[in-house]
């Protein structure tokens, strides 16, 4: 490939502000399970956004189980 981007964009090439900003952008780090999300404010207010935003657009409804029935499963992707 003629054109590779490393050989166009490399950190070096960047103003010391700039990369210093792109480390600390970089540098967040994200939970790896539930379990650890969920003690994170920022991520609680995220999930909590996203509930009211299916229940608004009425993507979902809870409903009692039919006695008997299994639910199906579902995850969220963090």
């Amino acid at each position: 490939m003629p054109y590779l981007i490393a050989n166009n964009v490399a950190r070096a090439n960047f103003s010391v502000a700039h990369q210093t900003f792109l480390v600390a952008i970089t540098k967040v780090i994200d939970s790896k399970c539930h379990h650890e999300t969920v003690k994170d404010p920022q991520w609680r207010a995220v999930m909590a956004e996203e509930i009211r935003a299916l229940d608004k657009n009425k993507t979902w409804v809870l409903q009692e189980l039919a006695f008997g029935k299994k639910p199906i499963s579902c995850k969220w992707v963090y």
